[in-house]
């Protein structure tokens, strides 16, 4: 559900296959990541992975975010060895209704719209508290 609404804020170009929650090909194993955009004419992928920790506190995302990129490296990695500059990193949202700070850095990255990102922030945080 949270990642649906940030998969709805992204404005892609046509040359991007985003993927959300489906494996990767030519990967072996079974890392699915939340959401994957592959730019084939830039040569760039976006990896987010979206993660509801149950406490709220700065330590509880930092770890969190921590977790996700260490989880994801060999999928950056692969497409690093394939030519392509990645991005990899999580957007947190605290299960008690606490929003990392740090999700700004991806919100930036995505260049996510400012009037729908100031709704989607409220959004995913009343769903992770649902």
């Amino acid at each position: 559900m949270l990642q649906d609404r940030l998969v709805k804020a992204l404005n892609t170009p046509a040359s991007t296959d985003v993927r959300v929650n489906q494996g990767i090909p030519g990967m072996d194993g079974a890392l699915r990541p939340d959401l994957v955009a592959v730019d084939e004419v830039n040569k760039t992928v976006t990896i987010v992975d979206v993660t509801i920790p149950f406490e709220n506190g700065y330590a509880a995302f930092q770890a969190a975010r921590h977790e996700k990129k260490r989880k994801y490296a060999p999928l950056a990695e692969h497409y690093n060895h394939l030519g392509y500059s990645v991005f990899l990193d999580a957007n947190i949202v605290g299960a008690l209704g606490g929003w990392d700070p740090a999700n700004e850095v991806v919100i930036r990255y995505l260049r996510l719209g400012y009037r729908y990102c100031k709704m989607m922030r409220k959004l995913m945080v009343s769903d992770a508290v649902r």
